[in-house]
């Protein structure tokens, strides 16, 4: 049993007599409307991570029972272990794009608060793909999973980023045109109109709370929100870089939005039934200069450097009278209080891991993600992944690749790339990664068009803004934390390249790198020459034999660590800088038939190879 459920809290004794009792008939009216004659259960989505924490303990103390289900796609599931042991808590692992899953989760539910997804700009940018997976596609499919469950509230936690750049004399409020300018956002705006599309519709009751930036600390501490790393930068005494400094945004500490979200889940429905709340306080919108500065009242000695022209142009202000007068509540937490209390923690060296854990203390991979809510859906989830590489000019093969990329030249009817796409398919393959230079929108454009091959395997992209060679590519591309396969883009094979990465995972060795064995005739006469200009054999026209690299290589992760962001390294001085750092590099001999579409002779043989052979190349249906 949970404690007794409080008819009123701390914050709900100053209200008006009038507001109290309008509080209690709204629990009157939930109970009337559950009939469970209880107190209330709260599913909180993506309640693992650095705001669900403070908002999941903050609900335990007001008494209501709590359901967290979490992915932990940032392996953050330590966090929250400080909560296994209260009472009316429950943990439930899994991804909310599940169906089997959320009808776990939502048995016995009152109220949903939905904070999961991937939250932030890098990272959405970051992993394109599974951010539309994640919040958009699998958003929409939780949300169709929630009526006609006799649910009270569902509060949807949004972002005041979709008001995305305004001038400096103007203050956004609720009503105000939203800008979004980052996937981010523009999910988020995505999803707040679905919900609004929903009144009248659904059984329960939606309230879109549009969150501040976060600060201050919570047991998942991140340090990539602005003023815990300006803090935590400044305090290490390292010169901090800032961009833009006299941009705006607002920010709120994570212990606020938790009382925020209990505010709403007791408030009168009428009052918050599909409204919206911009969340967080007047006094707390600030540049970052103006962080910065109040930083530096506290550490005088603090070094910054400021640098304009970003490539975040976000700038805005926001208005909180809606959530000051409607909720009758604020922010407790001004900036400077989150400054010190981060500060005081630093002190007592409570962060000595950070760079040790960047991942847990930041969102910027996805270590624990499995494929996410679109490889479920797909049955792509725990397949391999390959990385293709797609950013060549392809000087070798023009005039046919003056117009296009290389990949995207034709053989048959159907582009090298999509012949290729269609044999990882059906080999095993469930991701394929691909790095993009040359003409990279018209790939971009091209596979958005393939619907039937997405169904197939799920097709992301990373954009090199500069060259970085054919191995210093892989260190732009995130989430490689398994064994995976690293192709060319121009490769004609019926190799079967599971088999490939099967044989290099069973080794253990660092890479693999796959083999076919090349003739090459010399018409000419060929003289065996000692040291000192003597004859001693002649060959006439000797045809000679090697195992010749195929464009196909099998990693492990580790060999990532060789590879220095943003370096240009090419992949036989990667073959190199491992032999002499002494890991081992294999060969995958094989008999498969091979082709290096190179050069236009090559191109024409590739042709005549897809009309005679396409049976045999797994090259799939059109």
């Amino acid at each position: 049993m949970s404690a007794p459920f409080a008819p009123i809290g701390a914050d709900e004794r100053e209200l008006p007599g009038d507001v109290v009792s309008a509080i209690e008939a709204e629990e009157e009216r939930r109970l009337a409307k559950s009939g469970d004659g209880g107190g209330r259960t709260v599913l909180v989505v993506g309640g693992g991570g650095y705001v669900g924490i403070p908002v999941i303990e903050h609900l335990l103390d007001r008494g209501y029972r709590v359901r967290n289900l979490d992915l932990g796609v940032y392996r953050n599931g330590p966090a929250s272990m400080g909560l296994a042991a209260r009472e009316g808590y429950a943990f439930l692992h899994g991804d909310f794009g599940d169906r089997e899953v959320v009808a776990r989760a939502l048995e016995g539910v009152s109220d949903v608060v939905i904070l999961g997804g991937l939250v932030g700009d890098p990272i959405t940018k970051k992993f394109p793909d599974e951010s539309a997976a994640i919040n958009e596609r699998g958003m929409l499919s939780f949300i169709a999973a929630l009526d006609g469950r006799a649910l009270n509230k569902v509060i949807f936690v949004s972002t005041c980023s979709n008001y995305g750049m305004i001038s400096e004399d103007r203050i956004a409020d609720e009503s105000f045109e939203l800008r979004p300018l980052s996937l981010y956002a523009k999910a988020k705006v995505d999803i707040e109109r679905h919900l609004a599309s929903l009144r009248g519709k659904v059984d329960y009751d939606v309230t879109i709370l549009r969150f501040s930036t976060a600060f201050g600390l919570a047991p998942r501490m991140r340090f990539d929100l602005t003023v815990n790393e300006f803090t935590r930068e400044l305090f290490l005494g390292r010169e901090l870089v800032v961009y833009d400094a006299t941009t705006w945004r607002p920010y709120c500490h994570v212990r606020d939005f938790a009382r925020v979200i209990d505010r709403v889940l007791r408030m009168p429905r009428e009052t918050v039934s599909f409204e919206t709340f911009n969340v967080g306080a007047d006094r707390n919108n600030h540049t970052k200069r103006s962080i910065v500065e109040l930083i530096r009242e506290r550490l005088p000695q603090a070094r910054v450097k400021e640098v304009s022209a970003s490539n975040d142009p976000r700038n805005y202000r926001v208005s909180f009278a809606k959530m000051r007068d409607t909720l009758m509540i604020e922010p407790i937490h001004s900036v400077e209080d989150g400054i010190d209390e981060i500060l005081e923690a630093l002190g007592n060296r409570v962060f000595e891991d950070v760079e040790e854990r960047r991942d847990f203390y930041g969102n910027y991979a996805l270590p624990g993600l499995r494929g996410g809510a679109a490889a479920i859906a797909r049955g792509t989830a725990g397949k391999p992944r390959a990385v293709i590489l797609a950013g060549g000019k392809g000087v070798r093969l023009r005039p046919y690749t003056a117009s296009l990329p290389k990949p995207l030249v034709p053989l048959g009817d159907k582009p090298i790339l999509e012949l290729v796409l269609h044999q990882l398919a059906a080999c095993g393959f469930g991701r394929a990664t691909l790095t993009l230079g040359h003409l990279s929108g018209l790939i971009r454009a091209f596979v958005d068009q393939q619907a039937s091959l997405r169904a197939k395997i799920d097709i992301d992209f990373v954009d090199e803004e500069a060259p970085t060679g054919t191995a210093g590519s892989l260190a732009s591309v995130g989430g490689l934390d398994e064994p995976f396969l690293v192709m060319n883009g121009d490769v004609l094979t019926d190799i079967d390249y599971g088999a490939v990465l099967r044989d290099h995972t069973a080794s253990g060795a660092a890479l693999t790198i796959a083999a076919h064995n090349r003739s090459v005739k010399i018409d000419l006469g060929v003289l065996e020459v000692d040291e000192g200009g003597n004859v001693v054999g002649y060959r006439e026209k000797p045809e000679m034999s090697h195992d010749v690299s195929m464009g196909i290589y099998a990693y492990s992760p580790r060999v990532l660590t060789h590879i220095r962001a943003g370096e240009y390294l090419d992949f036989p001085d990667l073959v190199l800088r491992l032999i002499a750092a002494g890991e081992t590099v294999r060969v995958y001999r094989n008999d498969a038939m091979w082709l290096d579409i190179g050069r236009p002779e090559d191109y024409a043989r590739a042709q005549e190879l897809v009309e005679t052979r396409s049976a045999d190349l797994n090259l799939g249906a059109a």
